[in-house]
């Protein structure tokens, strides 16, 4: 008698810690991606808040603006947006000059893209940098100062060089959707 209770107590106990064991894991899961996500907008809100009026002379010797936004991409490899940014403070050569930043989906990943020059000769190419799997699509939006929100930047026949702000819906691929806004200086 005292071996079947035993037993069944046993059982119980085994069903009860696996239960525990795996919530314990999909909340760590669960973690990990809203840590990814959080990293994720403060790279893009570091980069924006640093945005500094540079055109630059793209790939074909044209006058690029120094902040671009498309309302959509024609090609994967293509960015969403793109702008000049100030270097970083405290570095030497390269990381402390301008730069020329931008952001992409390609497939299901965030991708910042980084250009190694401003004036961009025919064959410059960006580097990719993975920040975020798991992306069904990113809607940026540019707002102007009287708070008017536009699918593309510049607007077509305004003085403006740069947006008040960027407003950034992000979808997942699990079907979640945050949005977020952006100041820029």
């Amino acid at each position: 008698m005292a071996l079947t209770i035993f037993a069944l107590l046993s059982a119980v106990a085994y069903r009860g810690l696996g239960a525990v064991l795996n919530a314990s894991t999909r909340v760590e899961q669960e973690t990990r991606k809203w840590s990814e996500i959080a990293l994720a907008f403060v790279n893009i809100q570091q980069s924006l808040s640093v945005v500094v009026d540079r055109p630059i002379r793209d790939r074909d010797g044209l006058i690029g603006a120094a902040f671009i936004g498309v309302a959509s991409v024609r090609r994967e490899e293509d960015a969403l947006f793109v702008f000049t940014r100030t270097g970083f403070a405290g570095h030497r050569n390269a990381l402390a000059d301008l730069q020329r930043v931008g952001y992409r989906v390609r497939g299901d990943r965030l991708e910042q893209l980084i250009w190694p020059v401003l004036d961009q000769a025919p064959a410059t190419e960006p580097h990719a940098v993975q920040l975020l799997a798991g992306v069904a699509s990113l809607l940026p939006r540019y707002v102007t100062q009287d708070g008017s929100r536009h699918a593309a930047w510049p607007l077509a026949g305004q003085d403006a060089v740069l947006p008040v702000a960027v407003e950034m819906t992000l979808r997942l691929t699990g079907g979640e959707q945050m949005t977020r806004l952006f100041a820029l200086p």
